[in-house]
């Protein structure tokens, strides 16, 4: 039984965080269109709208028209197209707008039908010994190697982007052993020389 205002172990639910959550977790599974610059996302402003939609869900429609929420998500290219949403369009929000009389019944679907979509992926997954690639919704990044931080340090004709980001001192010694070969002098009396100068 729910508790009500003002019984003790009542806690009000907070929209905000559970918009919040939502439009992220939209955009996580949304797949990214690689012919666009910006992925086939949304701006950012567009984003804060869905948020905002989002954590007042229910309390936006217009007249008998769809919800807001659907026009939102229709805009966003989230429930058709070829980089829609992978589970919101079973929601049927455009067909059933009245399905969902507020937030929280459209975050118990909508929670169902990502662990649906997650068990389901995991099934189709978990006999294959590799992966051939990750899916972008878990947000891994790739390994790092020294081959690839120098590729995107280099221009295509070979020379830097920016100056390299080197640490202080770090030829120091190197330089040191080159001039002491040429004076004749080892490098520990040439360091000693080269730190009463300074």
């Amino acid at each position: 039984m729910a508790k009500k205002r003002g019984q003790k172990g009542f806690r009000a639910v907070k929209c905000g965080p559970i918009g919040d959550f939502i439009a992220e977790d939209l955009m996580r599974f949304q797949p990214v269109d690689g012919a666009k610059p910006d992925g086939g996302k949304i701006n950012s402003q567009k984003y804060q709208i869905l948020q905002k939609t989002l954590a007042y869900y229910g309390a936006h429609t217009i007249g008998r028209n769809l919800p807001e929420i659907v026009t939102l998500l229709r805009d966003a290219n989230l429930l058709s197209g070829p980089f829609a949403h992978p589970f919101i369009g079973k929601l049927n929000l455009e067909s059933q707008p009245e399905r969902f009389k507020g937030l929280i019944d459209f975050y118990e679907v909508y929670l169902q039908e990502r662990r649906t979509y997650l068990k389901q992926w995991i099934r189709e997954h978990e006999n294959r010994a590799q992966l051939n690639h990750l899916p972008q919704w878990l947000r891994l990044r790739k390994p790092s190697t020294l081959q690839g931080w120098l590729d995107e340090q280099l221009k295509a004709s070979g020379g830097l982007k920016h100056p390299l980001p080197l640490a202080k001192n770090m030829l120091y010694g190197l330089i040191l052993q080159m001039v002491s070969g040429v004076l004749d002098v080892s490098p520990q009396q040439l360091g000693k020389l080269g730190n009463v100068c300074q």
